[in-house]
Parts: C-alpha cells; sequence; structure tokens
C-alpha cells in the first residue's frame, strides 16, 4: 500500500509539479490522430514531445524556487507513488492516486494509441487487435526491456462518472492481460489505471469515439527538472 504518500509532498511542491498540466489535454487533442507503427511506438515512447518540453522548463524554474530537501520529497514522492501502483496490492486506486499519476505520466515520453473499443465493451476487438499486437511488439523491443509502462485506459464522455471509471479501468486491465499473455510483458512492469473521461483526447466533441482509447506512457523516464542552466 502508498505509505501516506499524500504526507510526503508539501502543499508547495505539489504545486510546483502539477502546475499548468491542465493544458496536456488541449495540446493532446490537436495532435494528429495516426495509427503508428511498431518503430514509431518505440520512438515515442522514448522521446518527449516539443509541448512536454516546454511545461518541463516551466516545472524547472518553479522546483529550483524550492528548497533541497523539498525536492528531494517531490523525486522520493513519485518514486514511491510508481513502485506502489506496480506492487500489484492496490486493488482500487483513490481519486487523488489518479490525479498525482496522470499529471507524473504527463511529463513523461507516451503515445496516445486509439485501440477503439466498441461503446460499452472492454473486449478488444477484430479493429483494435491489430494495434494492440503491434504495441506488444514494441513493448517487447529490448530497447525498452526493464521500462515501466502506464496504461491509462479512457472513455468517452457519456454515462455516469463511476461508470466510466469501472470500464476504463477493464479496458487498461484487458490490454495489459493480452501484453502478458502473448508477448510476456512482466506483470509488475504495467501500471493499468482507468481515468473514465476525466481526460478526453477530443473535448470539443466528448462522444467522439478517439476518447475511448489506451494510453501508454514510459514511467520509467527520469525528467531531471532541477538541473543547472
Amino acid at each position: 500500500m502508498v505509505r501516506d504518500t499524500d504526507k510526503i509532498l508539501t502543499r508547495r511542491a505539489s504545486l510546483a509539479v502539477v502546475g499548468g498540466l491542465m493544458l496536456l489535454p488541449q495540446m493532446e487533442a490537436v495532435q494528429a490522430a495516426e495509427q503508428p507503427n511498431v518503430q514509431q511506438i518505440v520512438e515515442n515512447l522514448q522521446t518527449l514531445t516539443p509541448e512536454q518540453e516546454i511545461l518541463i522548463k516551466i516545472q524547472e524554474s518553479r522546483v529550483r524556487a524550492l528548497s533541497p530537501a523539498e525536492q528531494r520529497r517531490v523525486k522520493e514522492a513519485e518514486r514511491i507513488l510508481i513502485d506502489a501502483l506496480r506492487s500489484g496490492t492496490i486493488r482500487s486506486f483513490t481519486e487523488e492516486q489518479r490525479i498525482r499519476t496522470g499529471d507524473i505520466a504527463a511529463l513523461k515520453p507516451s503515445i496516445d494509441l486509439e485501440i477503439n473499443f466498441d461503446f460499452d465493451s472492454a473486449v478488444i476487438n477484430d479493429k483494435a487487435k491489430t494495434l494492440a499486437v503491434d504495441l506488444g511488439l514494441a513493448l517487447a523491443n529490448r530497447q525498452l526491456t526493464g521500462t515501466v509502462f502506464l496504461l491509462g485506459g479512457h472513455t468517452d464522455g457519456r454515462g455516469s462518472h463511476a461508470y466510466n471509471l469501472d470500464l476504463s479501468q477493464r479496458r487498461a486491465d484487458a490490454i495489459k492481460s493480452f501484453l502478458v499473455e502473448n508477448y510476456r510483458v512482466p506483470p509488475a512492469n504495467l501500471i493499468a489505471m482507468g481515468f473514465g473521461m476525466e481526460r478526453l483526447k477530443n473535448p470539443g466533441n466528448p462522444f467522439a469515439e478517439e476518447n475511448r482509447r489506451v494510453q501508454v506512457v514510459n514511467m520509467s523516464k527520469v525528467v531531471n527538472m532541477s538541473k543547472p542552466e
């Protein structure tokens, strides 16, 4: 279990980490919706986007304003949270854990895969399986060996908040099971988390099918936010 991680972060340090990240959904919405191939998935999971680099520079200036002790607490809190999530001991995520995980993931290399599920379904259908296979081949690539990935499940804007959280969790779990069973990705290296309709890819059209997707994030990538000028 997470050992009171909320107490580890001071309010000031928390704001330093997550400030400005509400911009990300809008940035994602304007990205091209092309389906990537295996090599493109591998490359995206190792590379920050220009938008992320801008956000990181903003955070760097804020982190420098913290004391050395606060900077250490920020880094340690991230490690503790990720270790707890990948341990498999957490059976249901709290709202705070989802928010904090999403904010951490926003500054990591990622790829937003439109593994589109049928409406109200967590079954990987024939249309989605081709991309799921490409994802499996990418994560099995030796360039990504030992990497910890977040599999973020997302829904469209239909239905209640609680229902969509459950549905998105089942979708993330379905992708995790597919990768473990077919590509032998270690279960401890995959964090399956549902975000419901909280982070729409297309906020201008909450009901659009591209909102029903899985986002893959390289959580092992360490972003140095206190490096010298």
